[in-house]
């Protein structure tokens, strides 16, 4: 199905297959999403920032918006230039009918799953004070994540546990579930998973961002 454009597989497999979708997502967010904050604080430009009253929350927000409209760029916009042109292309307008109805729920699953990463990034990026450490970080994350749910699983002889113990394939599961793609494990085990990551990151963020540790 992931070869067939009357499929949403054809479009979002191409974002959230482990080929090519996981290094071009790492790759991408090491770019744009993972110094995004670390940077700031390098460059001690978090000093002018909280003097001018901006608050942590509104930062955090603003570079996460950032980093999703870059990133969203390749993984909702490109599926989106894919489906038209697969639409344009074909022999009559039954490409087009016959797709429209997935189009909605399939863009709709690949943002989530890309604000979920940029977000959880964002956060890796503000534990960080160097630039190069939030991206080794980042990436050792997604990676590592998806390496050790990969061998719990063969332990407990459970596959569907890299299914939402890793990073990337409970965005993967959540994405597929949206855009009615035959999900490979629970998609709420998947959102759960990435939710307490999004929320414990922060907690501990939070405290990095304090207004004395800026201008103190």
């Amino acid at each position: 199905p992931q070869w067939d454009p009357q499929r949403p597989d054809f479009y979002v497999e191409m974002v959230v297959g482990t080929w090519p979708g996981l290094p071009i997502l790492v790759l991408l967010t090491a770019m744009v999403t993972a110094g995004a904050v670390a940077r700031d604080r390098r460059t001690n430009a978090l000093e002018l920032l909280w003097t001018r009253g901006i608050g942590p929350r509104a930062y955090l927000f603003a570079k996460w918006c950032g980093s999703l409209l870059l990133v969203s760029c390749v993984t909702v916009v490109g599926p989106l230039l894919l489906w038209c042109a697969a639409a344009l292309m074909a022999e009559d307008w039954g490409q087009l009918t016959g797709t429209l109805p997935f189009l909605g729920p399939m863009l709709g699953g690949l943002l989530l799953v890309t604000a979920a990463w940029t977000g959880i990034c964002v956060q890796v990026s503000t534990l960080c004070s160097q630039t190069s450490q939030a991206v080794v970080a980042w990436c050792m994350l997604v990676v590592g994540s998806t390496a050790i749910a990969g061998v719990l699983g063969i332990v407990a002889r459970d596959p569907s546990i890299r299914t939402w113990l890793s990073i990337w394939d409970a965005g993967a599961t959540v994405a597929r579930s949206v855009a009615g793609v035959a999900a490979r494990g629970s998609p709420g085990y998947g959102a759960l998973f990435l939710a307490g990551v999004f929320v414990a990151l922060w907690c501990v963020a939070r405290r990095r961002l304090v207004l004395e540790e800026a201008v103190g």
